[in-house]
């Protein structure tokens, strides 16, 4: 089956600040460059982008130009960067685009740091990249990540390969303060 996915030069970047002694900042980070050579290694983002694709172009009236179909592919590359980190932070989409315009990690995460101009999507594009595919077609490209993660667990420098049958919970509980109901 021939590639409808245009191959393209990565655009220049910044380099990420170099944050010292913060643990939190510096295990996201970590977590973040994983999944990263995960999407890219695991051939996860290219299969996300290759359905987006076809549905797209499923769509289109005319064949698009190669430069509407390059930007397309970029657009859905940051789709799913963008669901993924907003999935992973728990954000609502407004706030979200708000984090994401406020922090070069998860810009850098996005895709959309650039040397002259960074471009945050707002919470409208953010919600329309959530429904980028079909449910039935992100549920293989989730599996697809999974299988990536427990297949390549050599090649993402993990300690053991990922196990799906163990759940992982915060049960921390906070003393709270007790008001009584006052007439």
């Amino acid at each position: 089956m021939a590639s409808l996915v245009i191959p393209f030069p990565a655009e220049l970047r910044p380099r990420l600040p170099t944050i010292l002694v913060n643990v939190d900042y510096l295990t996201l980070r970590q977590r973040l460059e994983q999944v990263d050579r995960l999407l890219q290694e695991g051939a996860v983002e290219e299969d996300f982008v290759h359905k987006a694709l076809q549905g797209w172009l499923a769509r289109a009236s005319n064949r698009p130009s190669v430069r509407e179909q390059q930007r397309f592919q970029q657009r859905s590359r940051r789709a799913l960067r963008c669901t993924f980190l907003r999935t992973l932070l728990q954000e609502d989409y407004r706030g979200f685009s708000c984090a994401l315009a406020g922090n070069p990690l998860y810009q850098w995460f996005c895709l959309i740091d650039a040397l002259d101009q960074v471009r945050v999507p707002s919470k409208s594009e953010v919600q329309r990249f959530a429904h980028w595919l079909e449910a039935a077609q992100m549920r293989q490209v989730i599996e697809g990540l999974l299988l990536a993660g427990i297949n390549r667990s050599g090649s993402l420098k993990l300690k053991e390969p990922v196990d799906l049958e163990e759940y992982f919970l915060d049960t921390t509980c906070l003393k709270a303060n007790v008001h009584f109901p006052v007439d």
